[in-house]
């Protein structure tokens, strides 16, 4: 009976290890992958075995309501695609995988694939960034309310977080269609701004109306960085139906800080130190290479040419061609000094100048590095039923230029109160003050498109930026060395004071009226530079001139609103009243 028991199991086991052999043989020779049925929202997923390589996912993507979402978006790395107009989509890809979905206005979802198959997706509304309060106006309003292209700016990101000298230049890559763009490097100067890159007609500007506080600013200078709280970017040319015809080409509407009710007693001081330097600079080809190229050029007008001359009358032929890669191969690496020596660096030959000597007038001009210094103080706090706050700033920038450089200063002094005078009535004040100065050389060339700048790369290397017996030669750096200081002041203040009467409980009747003055005093002094030109004759450059330019602006805006807020989950109604007077006083003359 043992025996047979035994037999038993043995057979059992022999029968066990044949089926488990005969399943092994059945296994396809490809490797297949075989996941199983997931589901998504609801939504099934059925997964196709695939071959090693290449996966196709399909499907469709709608929001809570069964609704398709056109133009959602489905990446994954550096591929991607979007739905059609019906919600479907396909993509080819490398399993795994991890895909993104995601749609404006609606939560992202990231889902791991690890085969082909069919997909739909589920996307929830995005609570929090349709709840979100945007200044739109005269006043502020959900997300999901808006029906025109509206964008805000993270404050803290593009402005706090930034060593930026004005607004403009902290709005750079802040909101999708906001251009901004730097022409120049000169301190003082507000950038370009530009609002879906449109150009506006031939005679017409197009730039946006910038709003400070509802009232427009003639230059983002006048203010500081630090103060500002909210900004937000009208795109469209609706904006034309609050502001008139001057928000054609869109709005950027910036709001300060303001004193808050129930605020603890808060100082805080923050600093900037940074240097600036420049990006790119143009590089001058080699004395002789340049003479080269020139000749070159010349040959091709006149096959006997003979020697060339230009309009700073320096002259070259095949011989001092010659002479130039000599002295460059000699003295090139040397540190000579700025002294030309006469018949090493130059010649006089048949009444004409010819120059070997290699210089780099850039790095004579420019520095380096350019300091630059930001200080701020703000208090803010509140007592019994009136909340404050100031702020002070400062803002100095020194030039790029080595001798006689430029220098920016920048003094402001903003604030406000808050004080409810009943459970009806609130009274509120805003004041600013912008004062900036700004000093550069005076500069001798025909028009302001022809400074020092100009003619630093303008001439080639043989230019001489040196000195002879002494005496310096006629160029960019001497005319700067001998320049005097021209000075710009401006002068910006403004002061609101506003109510707000609580009518009923959520009807509200704001009133606010603005004053501004601006007042510039520009101070151009003229003068002399002297310096060796042709045929080392000393001749001396006489702008003895003096100029003062004095302007002044005045104005006035009144604004009265009446708000009803009684259906803020579904929209808020604003009348919107106002007036504005405008001043200006320009005196211009010589003395």
């Amino acid at each position: 009976m043992r025996n047979c028991n035994l037999m038993s199991l043995r057979l059992l086991v022999l029968l066990a290890v044949m089926a488990f052999w005969s399943s092994l043989q059945a296994q396809p020779v490809l490797n297949k992958t075989i996941a199983p049925t997931e589901t998504n929202g609801g939504a099934s997923v059925a997964a196709v075995p695939q071959a090693s390589g290449k996966i196709v996912v399909t499907g469709r993507i709608t929001d809570k309501n069964g609704d398709p979402l056109p133009g959602a978006s489905i990446t994954t790395g550096d591929q991607g695609t979007v739905t059609d107009i019906d919600g479907n989509y396909s993509i080819s890809l490398k399993a795994p995988a991890k895909l993104t979905y995601s749609y404006v206005g609606y939560t992202s979802q990231e889902v791991k694939i690890t085969g082909s198959g069919t997909r739909n997706i589920v996307l929830d509304e995005d609570e929090v960034m349709l709840n979100e309060m945007v200044v739109v106006g005269y006043g502020t309003q959900k997300r999901i309310h808006l029906t025109g292209a509206v964008s805000t700016v993270d404050v803290a990101k593009q402005l706090e977080a930034r060593p930026i000298t004005d607004i403009a230049r902290g709005l750079q890559g802040s909101a999708p269609g906001l251009t901004v763009r730097t022409a120049t490097g000169e301190l003082g100067v507000d950038p370009s701004v530009k609002i879906r890159g449109i150009i506006g007609s031939v005679n017409g500007s197009s730039n946006p109306l910038i709003l400070v506080d509802n009232v427009e600013c003639n230059s983002l200078q006048n203010i500081n960085p630090e103060d500002v709280e909210s900004i937000s970017v009208l795109k469209d040319a609706a904006s034309s139906s609050i502001y008139g015809v001057k928000a054609a080409f869109g709005v950027v509407l910036i709001t300060t800080k303001q004193a808050k009710k129930g605020d603890k007693v808060k100082i805080t001081y923050s600093d900037n130190f940074s240097w600036r330097r420049p990006t790119v600079t143009p590089e001058i080809v080699k004395t002789y290479e340049g003479a080269e190229m020139s000749w070159a050029a010349g040959l091709r007008q006149n096959p006997n040419l003979s020697e060339q001359v230009n309009s700073c009358y320096l002259t070259w032929n095949l011989e001092s061609i010659e002479r130039m890669k000599e002295w460059d191969r000699v003295y090139g690496g040397m540190n000579l000094s700025d002294e030309l020596v006469l018949g090493r660096d130059f010649e006089i030959m048949d009444g004409k100048l010819y120059f070997y000597r290699s210089f780099d007038g850039a790095e004579m001009f420019m520095k380096n590095n350019a300091f630059q210094q930001t200080h701020n103080i703000n208090i803010s706090g509140s007592a019994g039923n009136t909340a404050y706050n100031i702020g002070l700033g400062y803002l100095g920038q020194d030039g790029i230029m080595k001798v006689n450089t430029d220098s920016y200063k920048r003094y402001s002094v903003s604030g406000g109160t808050n004080t409810s005078l009943s459970k009806y009535v609130d009274v509120r004040t805003k004041f600013l003050y912008t004062h900036y100065k700004l000093e550069d050389p005076y500069y001798f060339g025909p028009s302001s498109y022809y400074d020092e700048w100009y003619y630093l790369y303008r001439w080639p290397k043989i230019m001489p930026y040196g000195t002879y017996q002494g005496i310096p030669f006629r160029n960019a750096v001497t005319e700067i060395e001998q320049a005097n200081r021209n000075v710009k002041n401006n002068n910006y203040m403004r002061i609101t004071l506003g109510t707000t009467v609580h009518i009923v409980k959520g009807l509200d009747m704001e009133a606010d009226y603005t004053f501004t003055h601006v007042n510039r005093y520009i101070r151009t002094n003229g003068g002399y530079a002297q310096g060796l030109v042709q045929l080392l004759q000393l001749r001396a450059h006489l702008h003895a001139q003096l100029s003062v330019e004095v302007g002044k602006r005045l104005i006035h805006q009144e604004d009265l609103r009446i708000t009803d807020h009684r259906a803020a989950d579904r929209n808020t109604l604003t009348l919107t009243a106002g007036e504005r007077l405008r001043l200006t006083v320009e005196i211009l003359g010589d003395i």
